[in-house]
């Protein structure tokens, strides 16, 4: 028996969740099946001799989800969040070039309105 981690996209609802678990739970050789959706993973346990990832994925897709493996995952955002971070480090450093330094104190007093239209 194997234990399995998947993520599961395009889950919104409890029916998702169930339909998801109903389609995993059908599949020869699978023990158990749960849906957590407030974490959109898929737990399975299921006898490698009777089913399959390549199984499990096809019959999640079917139902119109998307599936990846957990660990495969969490490989691919980790990627992301080192560009993304690297990407707002960058951006952040813009910022904080383009403001200049000691800029006059405005205010209505000196004749300086600001308009807020819709």
């Amino acid at each position: 028996m194997i234990k399995q981690s998947y993520n599961i996209e395009g889950m919104s609802c409890a029916a998702c969740s169930s339909a998801v678990e109903k389609v995993t739970g059908k599949l020869d050789g699978v023990k158990s099946s749960s849906v957590n959706l407030t974490t959109k993973q898929l737990s399975i346990e299921y006898d490698e001799k009777k089913c399959s990832q390549e199984k499990i994925c096809t019959a999640v897709e079917k139902a119109g989800f998307g599936i990846s493996l957990k660990d495969e995952s969490q490989k691919n955002s980790s990627k992301e969040n080192l560009s993304v971070k690297k990407n707002l480090e960058d951006s952040n450093a813009f910022f904080w070039a383009s403001i200049p330094r000691g800029s006059p104190k405005l205010s209505a007093r000196d004749g300086i309105f600001i308009s807020l239209k819709a």
